[in-house]
């Protein structure tokens, strides 16, 4: 079986800079996650690194193939000591458009917690 040739994105990122570019990312969920020896930093004490595999969960993909899963795959190795990052990508999504994202706070939502904001309130969630 040949071996897959992943497409590295970032090679040691700190973690902050790596969920910005994570967020970047088309939508996708966690397919696997394990943990094991680390790989992706120098530190020469043995420590741990969390492996997750990434899949496609776009809605412009599975709209675009309904019989087909989308070929993306992504791998996210996390140093556990020094909190760096690796990210790599596998194959391309079906489509380049992305799917519609719901906004989080409509003008209704902005316009009462403007309201409350004068009022002197503070609302827990928004």
């Amino acid at each position: 079986m040949p071996r897959l040739v992943w497409k590295t994105l970032t090679n040691a990122l700190p973690r902050s800079d790596a969920d910005i570019l994570l967020e970047t990312l088309k939508k996708f969920t966690v397919a696997k996650s394990d943990v094991g020896n680390c790989c992706i930093c120098s530190d020469a004490t043995p420590h741990s690194m969390r492996t997750q595999l990434l899949r496609c969960d776009c809605t412009a993909c599975e709209t675009a193939s309904p019989a087909l899963r989308c070929p993306w795959r992504g791998h996210v190795r996390a140093c556990q000591l020094l909190d760096v990052v690796a990210i790599d990508e596998l194959n391309t999504h079906v489509t380049a458009a992305r799917g519609t994202v719901p906004p989080r706070l409509t003008f209704l939502m902005k316009d009462v917690a403007r309201d409350w904001a004068k009022q002197g309130l503070r609302p827990a969630r928004i």
